[in-house]
């Protein structure tokens, strides 16, 4: 009997062994799962927007300013001129708009856009006037800019900065909005131009980027990249405007696509080689057309 039970405590262990070996597959799985959920960056959606609700505060208010410069000296008991035709008073106050022959996105004449830092190359060039940079990402040509921009702000400015934070968003504003005047005063010198859809198109160009880059965790890619194209065709519709600068929307989306490949956040890790290979050839590229743009 006690070599019968001798002989039968060894079978028990290898099965137990068996059994233990057996349950430790899973918890080293579930262990490596742990590790890479750690691994991966925190999930979207917890940034706030600070950045397009401040522009879109800084192009009304400048946009009110454009309606009060330009009924400067007007006598609105008179006649109505083609330069304040469409006129109001608000508390004393005085604003008007030039006649669409003259505005036709319902805005103010040429002389208050240039007073207030609308985009001019030959003041940029010959006087030094390198403020209109920063003052034209902000400007609105009239209230039909103003709509179309601050829509495209609150809609696809918020959704970006709660993705990648508002610091990112407005450096590629500021970027494509600067990138786009310098091509006003290189290209067209003696236009007019507001800004303001430069910087928007810059937006489109990052938002594009951003598809482009995460493909794989965005919700119905194909969906967001047709809506930035559709709103891209409307930003060229309104290009046909005699205030808005076709130079100024090419630049900026091309600049604002270039700034996404090293500016925008990765949702997600990659560890394959070619991707990190390619993504830094890309940062490459990017970084040389940008600095070639602003240099030329």
């Amino acid at each position: 009997a006690p070599s019968q039970e001798a002989e039968a405590m060894p079978e028990q262990a290898p099965s137990q062994e068996a059994e233990e070996s057996k349950q430790e597959p899973p918890q080293q799985a579930d262990g490596a799962a742990e590790l890479a959920h750690d691994s991966l960056p925190p999930p979207p959606g917890g940034r706030w927007g600070v950045f397009s609700p401040l522009a879109v505060l800084a192009c009304t208010v400048l946009l009110a300013l454009e309606f009060f410069v330009n009924a400067w000296g007007e006598d609105f008991d008179g006649p109505p001129s083609r330069e304040c035709r469409f006129r109001v008073q608000v508390l004393g106050l005085k604003f008007c708009a030039a006649a669409f022959q003259v505005n036709p996105l319902f805005g103010p004449d040429a002389p208050a856009l240039a007073h207030l830092g609308a985009m001019s190359g030959e003041e940029i060039a010959d006087n030094w006037e390198v403020w209109r940079l920063l003052s034209g990402p902000f400007l609105p040509g009239g209230l039909v800019q103003w709509i179309g921009n601050v829509f495209a702000l609150l809609s696809l400015g918020r959704s970006m900065e709660h993705l990648h934070g508002w610091w990112r968003v407005g450096a590629i504003y500021l970027l494509a909005g600067v990138a786009g005047g310098l091509a006003c005063a290189m290209f067209t010198p003696y236009m007019l131009s507001a800004g303001l859809s430069g910087s928007i198109c810059g937006l489109l160009g990052a938002a594009a980027g951003d598809v482009l880059l995460n493909w794989e965790v965005l919700s119905s890619p194909c969906c967001r990249l047709v809506k930035v194209l559709f709103s891209v065709a409307l930003q060229a519709l309104l290009g046909l405007a005699p205030l808005v600068d076709y130079f100024s929307l090419a630049v900026g989306f091309c600049v604002g696509l270039l700034s996404s490949v090293f500016v925008m956040d990765r949702l997600t890790l990659r560890t394959n080689c070619c991707a990190s290979c390619s993504r830094q050839v890309s940062k490459g590229v990017a970084a040389i057309c940008v600095a070639a743009a602003f240099v030329g």
